[in-house]
């Protein structure tokens, strides 16, 4: 629990920005980030603006860490705990949210590399699938190869995302 809170809320007689008090967060740590590039990090914060993240911190160590918007499960757990007792309409509407969420990373220029139900957090707001689907992960640089791929037939080298 982050006792002091993000700042959300305008105090317009102090003319500045006052914290909203306790809120759950989950720490995400980089590990060995001790030395990673600037760039490289600047490239993972563009991905991490959005509503669920908080900011960029350190552990003891020296390791980065995000702070992040607390979700209470993976897609698995919550699959599991529902029993498949799921209608179509928030099955499709739930697939819409993480395809937006890979859109929105893939237009930050990064790939997930890694996509799979135990990193696609679901809340535990009373509607599971209304806003509140995010993707969790080692988010990379995306790259142009810089020779052919053979996957699947051989591709030009311009077309190839890595």
């Amino acid at each position: 629990v982050w006792m002091e809170g993000p700042r959300w809320i305008w105090d317009e007689m102090a003319d500045q920005w006052t914290r909203n008090g306790p809120i759950r967060v989950a720490l995400k740590r980089l590990n060995n980030s001790q030395n990673i590039s600037a760039d490289y990090l600047n490239q993972i914060y563009k991905y991490h603006q959005c509503e669920n993240f908080f900011g960029i911190t350190k552990d003891h160590s020296s390791n980065y860490m995000f702070v992040m918007k607390y979700e209470s499960k993976s897609l698995n757990s919550y699959i599991d705990e529902i029993q498949g007792m799921i209608c179509w309409r928030d099955i499709v509407e739930m697939l819409w949210e993480i395809a937006g969420g890979i859109e929105y990373i893939h237009e930050k220029g990064l790939i997930h590399g890694n996509l799979h139900g135990g990193n696609i957090l679901v809340g535990d707001e009373q509607d599971p699938v209304s806003n509140n689907t995010r993707l969790s992960g080692d988010f990379k640089p995306s790259v142009i190869a810089d020779e052919e791929v053979d996957f699947l037939g051989s591709f030009a080298k311009a077309n190839n995302i890595c």
